[in-house]
């Protein structure tokens, strides 16, 4: 038998879990990031790894340079471009779900 006080912090407890739980599903929004990695000339570069460190995603550019990453949060993101013999890019960026856009990186070769 469960005495008042204890269905009344039973009841809360789950009624603060629903709130949080509506909360967060609120706020997790999630977008595609798409881009394309040229070199200084504006040819493509394929095979470009790409990883948005914040949300663990890795992919690689196609042939025309080009780059989609599912599952970035909207917001502020951090994102680690690398091709072996080119200067490796390490910048943060925005997504605004509202302006989607296509990021452009150029990448320059090493000496």
């Amino acid at each position: 038998m469960s005495s008042p006080l204890v269905r009344s912090l039973v009841g809360a407890l789950v009624l603060s879990a629903a709130v949080r739980a509506d909360t967060l599903a609120q706020r997790d929004t999630s977008a595609v990031l798409r881009g394309v990695v040229t070199d200084s000339s504006g040819n493509p570069l394929e095979s470009v790894e790409i990883a948005a460190t914040t949300v663990g995603r890795l992919v690689r550019t196609d042939a025309g340079g080009r780059f989609n990453i599912g599952g970035v949060l909207v917001g502020r993101n951090r994102l680690l471009v690398r091709r072996l013999g080119w200067r490796a890019i390490d910048t943060t960026f925005f997504i605004d779900p509202r302006a989607p856009q296509v990021l452009r990186l150029i990448m320059g070769r090493l000496a």
